[in-house]
């Protein structure tokens, strides 16, 4: 599996140490050592059990369990800081797994199969980060929901209640690559810009920017109503998912720093960071706008772009009315960064190699397709492929679901349709990734499909070649 964005050096990172939380490395091994495969039930139900033994063992912390969710409250408290981490890994069961940390790194070897192996630290490090805070705030809350990985299943039929007087959630389960402060995942605006200001100074002093992400329990519960801020923090881990997945000390050290630091100043400040669910009454405009698009994203929300001769809008859930945006092209091979015209686009495929071009790239697609992380909508996605069609006509596969696509890539890291590894990646919305082997191309937004019909075509009469028309958007 290729992420052509990761072949910049992990070594070239800036890792500099700027925080000393305690990490505590011995309980992150424990962690990881249960391990619990997301689609191996048996094993999660392992994990969780675990996980309660040695939580009720704090003083002064409650446990409960339902229906595979784990609740934790500790002290007594109008407000609670809350923390979310998930117990499941997106990683195989690997018989042979040791854990090895140097100075800088932390990564896997699977003595049975020789290889270097994944450790789950997706989310791991947000769970130990969870328990460490029980153990050091006098008053926390910990959520740590089952099934993440496999679609927020645990978030999605949790006790809503629970978080009834949180201050405000916080989760460390990002990768960092960039160090980001993820306000905006799932299609919801889980951090409310006003309280921006209030932390201010620790994203300063940790070297957190504002960031987009793509899916993770937070949106989930700002999904099914959680009326505080809430955000997800990058915390040390790469290349997750996989056998290569590796962690960075220091920069694992600096995530705690910095979500410790804010949780307890906020708390010290004891004021909820109430975000109030939007109300999205449709204001009037005049006769000559009209609807393009509508995207539901849940909650009553929707995404609306409207257009006339002159003027695109869109509609800015955060600020509740319509925001003239500038239009920008769609097309698979072309993007535009900012203060560019259409005139200076720059080809992706000529970038992709450097982070900060593929980090803009992958901001702009997730601003152009923000439903695109939502299941209702992938399930209307198409795959095209060479590898089935016979007539050159059809290429449409009718029988692959965008679930069966989105497992396979991530979590396998192999094509849904030959089995092989020669897979590119170039968005976290796995958005146009394709397969040079078996010519294929999946989740193309219905936007897209009848341009790549068209090419698929030109390359199946020999007048193009598919990696002309590759999806690297």
């Amino acid at each position: 599996m290729t992420y052509k964005y990761k072949s910049k050096e992990l070594g070239e990172l800036d890792d500099t140490l700027k925080g000393n939380f305690p990490v505590d490395f011995d309980l992150l091994f424990d962690i990881m050592y249960q391990q619990s495969p997301t689609y191996q039930p048996e094993m999660e139900k392992l994990k969780k059990n675990w996980l309660i033994s040695l939580i009720s063992q704090i003083d002064g912390v409650t446990v409960e369990e339902k229906g595979g969710n784990i609740y934790c409250t500790k002290g007594e408290a109008e407000y609670y800081p809350t923390v979310v981490a998930h117990y499941d890994t997106a990683q195989d069961y690997h018989v042979g797994m040791r854990i090895f940390k140097t100075d800088k790194w932390i990564f896997g070897f699977d003595d049975f199969r020789g290889e270097q192996c994944g450790l789950g630290l997706d989310d791991s490090v947000g769970v130990c980060f969870a328990i460490q805070m029980l153990k050091m705030m006098p008053v926390c809350k910990v959520f740590l929901p089952y099934g993440e990985e496999r679609g927020l299943v645990g978030t999605n039929c949790c006790d809503m209640s629970f978080f009834d007087n949180s201050l405000v959630v916080t989760q460390l389960d990002r990768r960092s690559y960039t160090t980001d402060f993820i306000q905006y995942t799932n299609g919801y605006q889980v951090w409310n810009p006003e309280h921006l200001t209030l932390i201010e100074p620790l994203m300063d002093k940790y070297g957190y920017k504002p960031a987009s992400g793509t899916a993770t329990d937070v949106g989930g519960l700002r999904r099914r109503g959680l009326k505080v801020s809430s955000h997800n923090l990058s915390c040390g881990y790469f290349n997750e998912h996989g056998d290569s997945e590796v962690a960075s000390v220091n920069l694992m050290i600096n995530a705690f720093s910095f979500a410790y630091e804010m949780l307890t100043m906020l708390a010290e400040r004891n004021l909820p960071l109430e975000f109030p669910l939007p109300s999205f009454d449709i204001p009037k405009h005049s006769s000559k706008k009209s609807y393009s698009s509508e995207s539901h994203l849940g909650l009553g929300a929707k995404q609306i772009s409207m257009w006339d001769v002159y003027d695109d809008y869109y509609y800015d859930q955060v600020k509740g009315d319509f925001v003239k945006i500038e239009d920008k092209t769609k097309d698979p091979f072309y993007w535009e960064a900012d203060g560019k015209t259409s005139k200076d686009v720059k080809s992706v495929e000529d970038d992709m190699d450097d982070l900060a071009a593929y980090e803009m790239y992958n901001e702009w697609v997730m601003s152009v397709y923000p439903e695109m992380s939502l299941p209702a909508h992938r399930k209307e996605l198409t795959h095209l492929s060479h590898y089935y069609c016979a007539d050159g006509v059809d290429f449409k596969v009718k029988d692959l679901s965008s679930t069966t696509v989105d497992e396979s890539l991530m979590d396998k890291g192999m094509c849904p349709i030959c089995l092989g590894h020669a897979i590119q990646i170039t968005n976290d919305l796995l958005l146009e990734s394709s397969c040079s082997d078996c010519e294929s191309i999946f989740n193309i937004p219905k936007d897209m499909v009848e341009s790549y019909e068209y090419d698929f075509h030109q390359v199946w009469l020999g007048k193009k070649d598919f990696l002309e028309i590759r999806g690297l958007a």
